[in-house]
């Protein structure tokens, strides 16, 4: 029943878009979706392997973390609560100086804080959207951080947080959204129709129907961090370690299926059907495209080489130091653009787009 709604508001939000009062609801309850549907793969991960750079996703993590909670900041100086606003008080070192486990743990800590107040703070700029994410590079860099979990602890947290999460839905549905759908009853009685008879469905979408399965490269080896995304049902999911990909819940339709990774040729199945209460297992193979090696000398605004730089590719596993001579090369490059970052002490951090084009080495210098 909740996907089915999310649709149906989807499908007409040039309705009730302008309304911010609405807006702020839905967001709240889309943003609420999302940690359901994160919450619920975080109870069912594989745990084993690590398969990107840690570092990086720390990086990501840290960053979207301070762009939360400043926007909780700022609405606790609107509101004048002073304790919202030093429950959220970190600075960029303060996360970076956390152990894995605390940092973790403050990531969730912030999430449920500003799924809370997903409404304060989206106007704001943190949308329903970049709560979602924040979720999924939380969980993403908890599967990369090797100290042992009891999988089974694990489930049981999952677990009684979804049960926290599926009452709020239902609070906020009851109570708010249901109530503010009344004004549509006379003025737009087919989206009115439509909504409530989607409230009133049993949710077999949420228990029984699913699209899932396995993606693979051109010998057969399992694909993680493949990206899918169920367009019409605007849901985002990715692979395991083990190349498994599965949307739980999912609605019954007609769907338009993307896979994306960094490294392969993309893939857009179209016209794939989902029936009410059906598992439908879609295995893919994906096939690499050419690779690159980026090789430069990164110097000094007077041309003398800088050693020790730190070079990487923004979100990617590509990092290296370059050499006393200022030399650096990062090998086997997938085909595509990328943002390169050079930081090094004493300079100020360089960014610059670079496209990479598979089969042919390229030279890249850069100047800090």
């Amino acid at each position: 029943m909740y996907l089915s709604v999310k649709k149906v508001l989807n499908d007409n939000s040039i309705i009730w878009a302008a309304i911010i009062g609405i807006a702020s609801v839905v967001a709240l309850f889309i943003a609420l979706l999302g940690l359901i549907q994160a919450t619920d793969n975080k109870g069912t991960k594989k745990t084993k392997g690590i398969t990107t750079s840690k570092h990086n996703k720390k990086v990501e993590l840290i960053d979207m973390l301070l762009a939360v909670t400043g926007a909780i900041q700022s609405f606790a100086n609107d509101i004048g609560d002073a304790d919202l606003f030093e429950l959220v008080n970190f600075t960029e070192s303060d996360f970076e100086n956390m152990s894995d486990s605390i940092l973790l743990n403050k990531a969730v800590m912030i999430i449920e804080v500003a799924t809370l107040h997903a409404a304060d703070i989206d106007p704001k700029g943190i949308t329903a959207v970049k709560l979602v994410e924040l979720q999924t590079v939380t969980t993403q860099y908890e599967n990369l951080v090797p100290a042992p979990r009891n999988a089974t602890s694990d489930k049981k947290s999952a677990k009684t947080f979804l049960k926290t999460l599926f009452k709020r839905v239902d609070d906020l549905l009851v109570h708010n959204l249901d109530k503010l759908m009344m004004q549509f009853k006379n003025s737009h009685p087919e989206f009115f129709e439509a909504y409530f008879n989607n409230r009133k469905i049993i949710d077999l979408g949420m228990h029984h129907t699913r699209l899932g399965g396995t993606i693979t490269d051109a010998d057969g080896n399992p694909l993680s961090e493949v990206t899918i995304k169920a367009v019409e049902a605007d849901l985002k999911t990715e692979t395991d370690i083990e190349g498994v990909y599965l949307f739980k819940p999912f609605i019954a339709g007609i769907f338009t299926i993307i896979f994306e990774k960094t490294g392969y040729l993309s893939i857009t199945q179209t016209l794939v059907e989902v029936g009410l209460g059906k598992n439908v297992v879609l295995d893919l193979k994906m096939v690499a495209i050419g690779t690159s090696n980026i090789s430069g000398v990164i110097r000094n605004n007077t041309m003398m080489p800088v050693g020790g730089a730190t070079v990487e590719l923004v979100g990617t596993a590509f990092v290296i130091v370059s050499l006393a001579t200022g030399i650096y090369k990062l090998s086997n490059v997938p085909a595509g653009s990328y943002t390169m970052r050079v930081t090094a002490m004493g300079y100020p951090v360089k960014e610059v787009t670079i496209d990479v084009v598979g089969g042919s080495d390229m030279n890249f210098d850069v100047t800090l």
